[in-house]
Protein backbone atom coordinates (compact mmCIF):
# COMPACT_ATOMS: atom_id res chain seq x y z
CA UNK A 1 0.00 0.00 0.00
CA UNK A 2 1.36 3.41 -0.91
CA UNK A 3 0.64 6.76 0.74
CA UNK A 4 -1.09 9.23 -1.61
CA UNK A 5 1.04 12.18 -2.74
CA UNK A 6 -1.25 14.64 -0.96
CA UNK A 7 -0.43 12.99 2.36
CA UNK A 8 3.25 12.63 1.54
CA UNK A 9 3.57 16.42 1.34
CA UNK A 10 2.03 16.71 4.80
CA UNK A 11 4.36 14.08 6.19
CA UNK A 12 7.44 15.95 4.96
CA UNK A 13 6.65 18.90 7.23
CA UNK A 14 9.24 19.11 10.03
CA UNK A 15 6.63 20.36 12.52
CA UNK A 16 4.88 17.00 12.29
CA UNK A 17 7.90 14.87 13.17
CA UNK A 18 8.20 13.05 16.49
CA UNK A 19 11.42 11.29 17.49
CA UNK A 20 10.93 8.30 19.77
CA UNK A 21 13.94 7.51 21.94
CA UNK A 22 13.64 4.17 23.78
CA UNK A 23 15.05 3.57 27.25
CA UNK A 24 17.05 0.52 26.20
CA UNK A 25 20.35 1.30 24.51
CA UNK A 26 20.11 -1.79 22.31
CA UNK A 27 17.08 -0.36 20.48
CA UNK A 28 17.49 2.37 17.88
CA UNK A 29 15.57 5.61 18.06
CA UNK A 30 12.67 5.79 15.63
CA UNK A 31 11.19 8.76 13.81
CA UNK A 32 7.43 8.86 13.55
CA UNK A 33 5.89 11.36 11.14
CA UNK A 34 2.33 12.30 12.02
CA UNK A 35 0.12 14.29 9.65
CA UNK A 36 -1.22 17.36 11.39
CA UNK A 37 -3.96 19.77 10.38
CA UNK A 38 -3.73 23.43 9.60
CA UNK A 39 -5.14 26.18 11.81
CA UNK A 40 -7.18 27.40 8.84
CA UNK A 41 -9.12 24.12 8.88
CA UNK A 42 -10.44 24.54 12.44
CA UNK A 43 -13.62 26.39 11.41
CA UNK A 44 -14.51 23.70 8.86
CA UNK A 45 -13.84 20.90 11.35
CA UNK A 46 -15.92 22.59 14.06
CA UNK A 47 -18.80 23.18 11.65
CA UNK A 48 -18.67 19.58 10.47
CA UNK A 49 -18.63 18.33 14.05
CA UNK A 50 -21.68 20.41 14.97
CA UNK A 51 -23.58 19.18 11.90
CA UNK A 52 -22.78 15.54 12.66
CA UNK A 53 -23.82 15.89 16.31
CA UNK A 54 -27.12 17.55 15.35
CA UNK A 55 -27.91 14.92 12.71
CA UNK A 56 -27.19 12.12 15.18
CA UNK A 57 -29.34 13.84 17.83
CA UNK A 58 -32.28 14.13 15.42
CA UNK A 59 -31.82 10.51 14.37
CA UNK A 60 -31.80 9.30 17.98
CA UNK A 61 -34.87 11.36 18.90
CA UNK A 62 -36.69 9.98 15.87
CA UNK A 63 -35.57 6.45 16.72
CA UNK A 64 -36.85 6.75 20.30
CA UNK A 65 -40.13 8.49 19.45
CA UNK A 66 -41.22 6.17 16.64
CA UNK A 67 -41.66 3.08 18.89
CA UNK A 68 -43.38 5.23 21.53
CA UNK A 69 -45.95 6.45 19.02
CA UNK A 70 -46.55 2.87 17.86
CA UNK A 71 -47.08 1.74 21.45
CA UNK A 72 -49.54 4.57 22.04
CA UNK A 73 -51.49 3.55 18.91
CA UNK A 74 -51.63 -0.03 20.19
CA UNK A 75 -52.90 1.12 23.58
CA UNK A 76 -55.69 3.16 22.02
CA UNK A 77 -57.10 0.14 20.18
Amino acid sequence: MQIPEVLQVTLKDEASTLVLTPHAESVRAQTLRVPVGDVRDVAVVETGTVVVILVVFVYLVRTFLFPVSRLRNLDSM
